[in-house]
Formats: structure tokens, sequence, C-alpha cells
């Protein structure tokens, strides 16, 4: 049991390092100088929560580069701090969402001066736990998100965001809901 657990440790950190190399890729290629066909363009960052299922919530942040007001990248992370219980069979499984971090591409499509809906495709990596028989079991799944939303912005710098994100893996698929702050910079 514990040679299986040293090869699954092995084989995410290896997917970890996948991930961090994709995010790291996005971040810099959001940092370099891009000429904007609109003011709307440049950096901007978002403060917010995330439930899963309606079920775990955790706190996100997002950093994002526009490129035009059509396009841009953007980063996530989100660190859960809360769980449920699951129920298999006659069990009463404590589980919880530990953590996502995730890179996409996004599309907007400004509808007025103050709404934007967008949509938004990449790439994600989960963390879930859960404890059965007085086990504390956890692993990571990956794979592709994609989700859509509204934003409506106060002024110029800030606004609100609200958006869902479908969670694809290969054992498990998710869909998380989120309202978060937006601040351009």
């Amino acid at each position: 049991m514990a040679k299986c657990k040293l090869n699954a440790r092995a084989y995410y950190k290896e997917k970890d390092m996948k991930l961090l190399k994709l995010f790291v890729t996005v971040l810099a290629l959001a940092s370099f100088p891009h000429t904007a066909s609109a003011q709307e363009s440049g950096a901007y960052g978002s403060v917010g929560i995330t439930t899963y299922e309606f079920d775990t919530i955790g706190a996100n942040a997002k950093l994002g580069y526009s490129f035009s007001e059509y396009f841009g990248v953007e980063g996530e992370g989100v660190l859960g701090f809360s769980g449920t219980t699951e129920t298999i069979g006659e069990n009463q499984i404590p589980f919880k969402t530990d953590y996502t971090i995730a890179a996409f591409a996004i599309a907007r499509l400004p509808v007025s001066e103050q709404v934007d809906l967008f949509l938004r495709g990449g790439y994600h990596q989960t963390g879930v736990s859960l404890s059965a028989i007085g086990t504390l079991l956890d692993g990571d799944f990956d794979g592709g998100a994609l989700g859509g939303g509204i934003q409506y912005n106060f002024s110029s710098k800030s606004g609100i965001r609200a958006e869902y994100t479908y969670l694809g893996g290969s054992f498990a698929n998710f869909n998380a809901v989120s309202l978060g702050y937006v601040r351009k910079f």
C-alpha cells in the first residue's frame, strides 16, 4: 500500500509540475506588452468565493490580462475551507475540495458600457480529500475547464463578476459557481 501511495505521489508531483509550467507560461504571456484596441484592456485581479456543487466553499483569486476588449487570459486559484458529508451506501463520508488551480483563455462580449458577458476555457487541477473507514484519502484530478458568466462594472476600474465553471476530470467532475470583486490595474 505504501509503495502504491509513493508512486501516486510521484505521478501527481509530475502533473503538478506540468500544471505549474502551464500557469507560468500563461502569466508570462500576459506580462508582455501588447497593443490593445480598447481602453478596457490591461491587467486585472479578482477575489471572491466559489462553491462546488453548492456543497463545499472556497476563497478564490484570479489574475488576468486583457489583450483587447474581447480577448484575454487569466489564472485562478481556489482554496477550499469547508466540506460536506456524502452518503455512499449506508456510510457517511466526510468530503472536502482542498484547492483548484487553473489557467484560462477568455473571450468577452461587451453588452453595454457597464456589462460584459464572457466565456472561458482552459485546464485545471483540483485536490480533494475524504475520510473513509478511519482513513484520510486525498487525491488530485485534472482536465478541461469550461464556463462563462457576467461582469457588471461599477466604474472603469472596478466591478462584480458572477460565473459558472465546469471542471472535468478523469475520475470526477464538478460544477463551480463563483462571485467576486474585480479590480482593473
